[in-house]
């Protein structure tokens, strides 16, 4: 999988599916690559909906959901931006599970606090968004206690600039301190990619298909990196950060001169 280029941790890229059109493999545009990869790759992805798409056409649900299983898609997050979070999300991991998917919401840190403990605690998996990185967050995290799995999104998908590699691993670190020790915790990527930035390739070396794009394939890196720094050592990737470090010292410096 490494090889590859696809995170160890399964469902750590987000791509975005809109509920308002229904998707089924091999009508809808989407449908058509749907598929395309092969079932331990596809365990890398899951299918970002927005919360008020869902909301606004819960009709098309189901089909995407059989959509995904036969694909063997990880699973599916429910994105939601607001602070607050409907009641009725809870009745969402039922139908994802049964359709043989993971169940995620994705929350701002805003959104925890105790107005929306029983949607949180409702979800096995919560993908919390941390970026921008750098900010000064004092989140209720006891809201995440109990919590099956938390993604850390800390490399944003949306972000032309480089991930900042050593704020991205505090982050991590602070996290791992306040979560439970029966929470896992696993590294992932903000925002999403849609169907026209991944690339599908249909032969390897393996005679399997690898998930291409320029942009994803900075992403992954900088998720393999923080992945393999926060579980076995920053040590094990000492290069990676060490040109992160150049990178950014070379920056200010650039930007030193241009000012003078």
């Amino acid at each position: 999988m490494l090889q590859l280029g696809i995170p160890a941790e399964r469902g750590a890229i987000g791509v975005k599916f809109p509920c308002a059109q229904q998707a089924t493999s091999g009508e809808q545009p989407d449908g058509t690559w749907i598929g395309q990869c092969a079932p331990e790759q596809a365990a890398a992805l899951r299918a970002v909906v927005e919360m008020t798409d869902l909301l606004e056409y819960p009709e098309n649900f189901p089909s995407l959901l059989t959509t995904l299983e036969r694909a063997h898609w990880y699973g599916i997050e429910i994105r939601c931006r607001e602070a607050d979070l409907p009641p009725e999300l809870s009745k969402i991991t039922r139908l994802v599970t049964a359709a043989g998917l993971h169940p995620a919401l994705g929350i701002k840190p805003e959104a925890l606090r105790e107005e929306n403990r029983q949607v949180i605690g409702s979800f096995p998996t919560i993908a919390l968004d941390l970026t921008p990185l750098g900010q000064i967050l004092a989140p209720n995290w006891r809201f995440l206690l109990g919590i099956h799995e938390v993604i850390a999104l800390v490399v944003d998908a949306n972000s032309n600039e480089r991930t900042n590699l050593e704020e991205a691993l505090a982050s991590l670190i602070d996290l791992r301190a306040a979560l439970g020790i029966d929470t896992d915790l696993t590294v992932g990527i903000a925002g999403e990619f849609t169907p026209e930035t991944l690339n599908f390739a249909t032969e390897t070396r393996d005679g399997g298909s690898e998930i291409l794009g320029t942009g994803l394939k900075q992403r992954l890196k900088e998720v393999l990196d923080l992945s393999t720094a926060f579980h076995h050592g920053k040590e094990n990737v000492a290069c990676a950060f060490a040109a992160d470090v150049i990178f950014r010292a070379a920056q200010l410096t650039a930007a030193q001169h241009g000012i003078n």
